[in-house]
């Protein structure tokens, strides 16, 4: 396939707020046609930057290559990944007011780039990282942020720094090859350590199957170590099924029976184009729980605690035109919430939110908005 075979909205990606300046209010940072866009918390453009002729699908990923984290602006990089009028795919980076930093091209198989989903950024190899906590790693290790993306022919790709350009700036290049995580992936990977080693593992939301409709393609779960080698994954169906919900990966529980987390116990949380909603244990790869909520369910699931009680709940919407909230651990045997088609012993449905419109890929976002506490 040759060019864009749709005309996309000038503005498709997700918008994010980062104080990219830190200042006292933070920006606004947006992929559009043929760009980033930066705006001031007054709504002002501060500065445009596209190295492609073409469209920004992916959201802003706001991250520091280098590694060093020490505080200063000059030390965070904005990552993004377009595509050109040809369908080419391209990795970008630009500094915080705007300065390109490198630009890589996603070169992808028999199909053109098309890159829906965002750049994810993380020490996988946990180097310079162990948790939250920053450590000093053996100088003749790297300490750098590898990038990952997927698209048409290539479901997992990842970018690693290999030392600068000539103009001192970070210089990276692709390291996986093959034809890893299935066909297609318009979901972005989900980075978490489950096992405890120190590398992490990598989620990754798949198409699988080359029909031209989404009807015809079939969904799977990718797990892969940091070294790209997969650990398991598991198939949402043949047809009807694909992944396109981004998955995110969290201890629902909240380690109440194991608060110093002495055996790691985290879920995966995803929604397929079957309409399930899927919540899988990462140690034993098997569903704990699912849901179907009567539609495409395409959204990505927020986690949140929403009654800022000592739970989890799961927000995720459906092209029924639902935006459901969950109980994420329904384990205690209690219903909490009230009788809705398909909930069942496992499931606890706290509310349903009907917006009387297919949601699509729009995904939930929970914050206190109203400063209520």
């Amino acid at each position: 396939t040759f060019g864009l075979d749709f005309d996309p909205p000038h503005i498709f990606a997700s918008v994010i707020a980062a104080d990219v300046n830190l200042g006292d209010t933070p920006e606004v940072i947006i992929g559009v046609k043929d760009g980033a866009l930066c705006l001031g918390s007054d709504g002002q453009k501060q500065w445009k930057k596209g190295l492609t002729n073409g469209y920004y699908f992916s959201t802003a990923c706001i991250t520091d290559l280098e590694g060093e984290w020490t505080g200063e602006k000059e030390d965070l990089e904005i990552v993004l990944a377009s595509d050109d009028e040809s369908r080419g795919g391209w990795i970008e980076a630009f500094e915080v007011d705007g300065g390109a930093v490198f630009r890589e091209s996603a070169a992808t198989g028999g199909e053109g780039g098309l890159i829906g989903c965002s750049v994810a950024a993380h020490d996988l190899d946990g180097d310079f990282w162990n948790g939250p906590e920053l450590i000093n790693p053996d100088p003749s290790k790297e300490r750098d942020t590898e990038l990952l993306i997927g698209n048409h022919d290539r479901g997992l790709r990842v970018w690693v720094r290999q030392g600068e350009n000539s103009e001192g700036k970070p210089n990276y290049d692709e390291t996986t090859s093959g034809w890893l995580a299935g066909h297609q992936t318009y979901a972005t990977s989900a980075i978490a350590n489950v096992t405890g080693t120190p590398g992490c593992e990598i989620f990754v939301g798949s198409s699988e199957g080359y029909p031209r409709t989404w009807t015809g393609w079939g969904g799977k779960l990718y797990v892969y170590n940091d070294q790209y080698k997969k650990l398991w994954d598991y198939s949402t169906g043949s047809s009807r099924a694909s992944i396109f919900s981004s998955p995110a990966v969290t201890d629902l529980q909240v380690a109440k029976d194991d608060p110093e987390e002495k055996h790691l116990d985290y879920e995966v949380i995803f929604g397929s184009d079957n309409g399930n909603m899927y919540v899988m244990n990462t140690e034993f790869h098997s569903v704990i729980w699912s849901f179907n909520t009567g539609g495409r369910c395409m959204s990505s699931p927020a986690i949140c605690n929403i009654d800022n009680d000592d739970e989890l709940e799961i927000v995720i919407g459906s092209d029924s035109g639902k935006v459901f909230c969950f109980d994420g651990d329904p384990s205690d045997g209690i219903d909490e919430g009230f009788p809705y088609p398909g909930d069942g012993t496992s499931q606890d449905v706290l509310w349903v939110f009907d917006t009387k419109s297919p949601i699509g890929i729009s995904s939930p976002v929970v914050a206190d908005i109203d400063l209520d506490g």
